[in-house]
């Protein structure tokens, strides 16, 4: 018995290889395509919310004395405020009394003071000096982010010296809420 070969045969499996090659690499680049804009478009949602943030932590507050505004364990007090921490009289000085209003809302209602600063993701704010430790939010180390978003500012608190580290963060998938 010879071996034969038919070239239509030859043709017709080389033309069948080659379709799957190429509907394997279609997929491919299709999934690969999708991962790669949805990572890259929440990178900087995640960027753009802390950036936000951090511009609202400098800035008063509207109203500029919010904090005698709101009643913290009433929550409906809470409307129509934006929270800030700076001072007006100088730049990036944090008013200790807005700090600790704004630590009382969020040891209330965390999900409520992220509204309030119009962040979507969950936050971390810590202030640390010589005399002065100030965690708001929740830390994400415990709770197994997925993404992290930091940025550290020099302050001043009560006319000392202090670092400001936020980070805003998430532990969903691919940084997806």
């Amino acid at each position: 018995m010879k071996a034969q070969f038919w070239s239509f045969d030859a043709v017709f499996g080389i033309i069948l290889f080659i379709f799957g090659l190429i509907i394997l690499t279609y997929a491919w680049i299709t999934i690969s395509n999708g991962y790669s804009s949805v990572t890259s478009n929440n990178a900087g949602s995640m960027q753009s919310e802390l950036t936000k943030l951090n511009y609202l932590i400098f800035y008063p507050g509207t109203p500029s004395n919010w904090n005698s505004v709101i009643n913290v364990s009433n929550a409906t007090t809470w409307s129509g405020i934006s929270a800030g921490f700076g001072k007006l009289s100088t730049p990036n000085e944090l008013s200790e009394s807005k700090l600790l209003s704004f630590l009382a809302m969020s040891n209330a209602n965390y999900s409520l003071t992220k509204e309030t600063l119009g962040i979507s993701y969950d936050y971390y704010i810590n202030i640390s000096s010589k005399n002065f430790n100030l965690d708001i939010g929740k830390n994400p180390i415990p709770l197994s982010p997925t993404s992290i978003n930091v940025v550290s500012e020099p302050v001043i608190i009560n006319g000392y010296p202090a670092k400001l580290t936020l980070e805003v963060w998430t532990n969903t998938t691919f940084g997806i809420e």
